[in-house]
């Protein structure tokens, strides 16, 4: 598991803007890497779980996604997936869903981005500044949501 923790957050985040960044993340995504992703914003309880999906890829080994979870208790996001066709990887599209999620987190005033990863990603989780979390203490960040 890896944690981003975030540092000199928005003080008065306005969270009632945060359908508005989404919708504005699609447009630039569309516009940079000319993917276009169907968005799902599922409204629960104790979370917010925010998923953007590319269905004109599917039949491939992966159709684009990304998709995170707002953690309300902990004010925490969790990071679901960032999946890729083998096709489009090592383009930047991973490393720009990263860097905008860190800066909604910083915008929207989140105290931490964490996330499971497969060893061979490991490398690329500690390029974008993120700390591998000792199994002991990963119950720190799962167990409150």
């Amino acid at each position: 598991m890896f944690v981003y923790k975030i540092e000199k957050k928005n003080i008065f985040p306005i969270r009632i803007l945060i359908p508005f960044y989404i919708y504005k993340f699609r447009y630039i995504f569309l516009k940079k890497f000319n993917i276009y992703f169907d968005v799902n914003i599922d409204y629960k309880e104790d979370e917010i779980e925010i998923s953007f999906v590319d269905y004109s890829y599917s039949g491939l080994d992966w159709m684009p996604q990304f998709t995170f979870k707002i953690y309300k208790k902990t004010n925490s996001i969790y990071l679901s997936a960032i999946k890729l066709p083998y096709s489009i990887q090592k383009t930047g599209i991973g490393t720009f869903c990263v860097d905008w999620l860190k800066n909604f987190a910083k915008t929207f005033s989140f105290d931490c981005i964490f996330l499971g990863s497969y060893p061979c990603a490991y490398g690329f989780w500690s390029k974008m500044n993120f700390e591998k979390v000792p199994y002991q203490d990963q119950i720190l960040y799962f167990s409150c949501n």
